[in-house]
């Protein structure tokens, strides 16, 4: 008995050719990042400054889309969305050698900056008191109409894991400067001078807040 042949049908070369161009354009482009960043000097600042341009759109439509939701809105926004994207640059930075390509840079480097957005809306939050959900719940809007109860029982353990971590596992001096820098809006030249010290022991404490406060909460289940 004669089996009839199936016919397979075969890739096309020129759909092969033009998958095997993109993959190595994409190769290309995320060895270009990744050389930028690590480089010195001039090709080091392009590479940040397209970096930051990249990521502060997402930055931005990310903050909108939590903030609609919590009440935070306008100026804020776009303070909260610059202050992701140069946090999330600074962290690109400190982990570009690292990068192994799993996913593209561009899609490895977005997951910086919505994390930093994510929580850089709660604890604005947080610091406005006069924006509670009780106050989101008076006012006849769609998000507040729409806010899940699941939704209100994160956003309120999570801030109340904040701030209780801001104030127990912090020093008076990281306390403090953590709070005038990310949530008063003080510039670190600027505290350094009201302190008289260099903007760089300003940067550092920050640096030293902030690594001490996601150790915290991250020993709590909060990731």
């Amino acid at each position: 008995m004669r089996v009839a042949a199936r016919n397979t049908p075969l890739a096309s070369p020129v759909l092969v050719g033009a998958k095997a161009t993109r993959d190595a354009e994409t190769a290309d482009e995320d060895d270009a990042w990744v050389r930028g960043l690590t480089a010195t000097g001039p090709e080091r600042e392009r590479t940040v400054a397209s970096l930051y341009r990249l990521l502060l759109g997402p930055a931005r439509a990310e903050a909108c889309r939590l903030g609609h939701t919590l009440g935070v809105r306008g100026p804020e926004i776009d303070d909260i969305a610059s202050q992701a994207t140069a946090d999330a640059v600074v962290a690109i930075l400190r982990k570009a050698s690292g990068f192994r390509g799993d996913a593209r840079f561009t899609t490895w480097a977005h997951r910086f900056v919505l994390n930093e957005v994510a929580g850089k809306v709660s604890r604005h939050f947080w610091r406005r008191p006069v924006t509670s959900l009780e106050a989101m719940d008076r006012r006849d809007e769609p998000a507040a109409r729409d806010l899940q109860p699941e939704i209100v029982v994160e956003v309120r353990d999570l801030l109340t894991a904040v701030a209780r971590v801001v104030d127990t596992a912090l020093t008076e001096r990281q306390r403090t400067t953590l709070l005038a820098t990310a949530l008063d809006g003080a510039s670190p030249a600027a505290l350094g001078s009201r302190r008289n010290v260099h903007r760089n022991t300003v940067y550092k404490v920050v640096f030293d807040a902030r690594r001490k406060l996601r150790s915290a909460l991250a020993a709590e289940g909060y990731r």
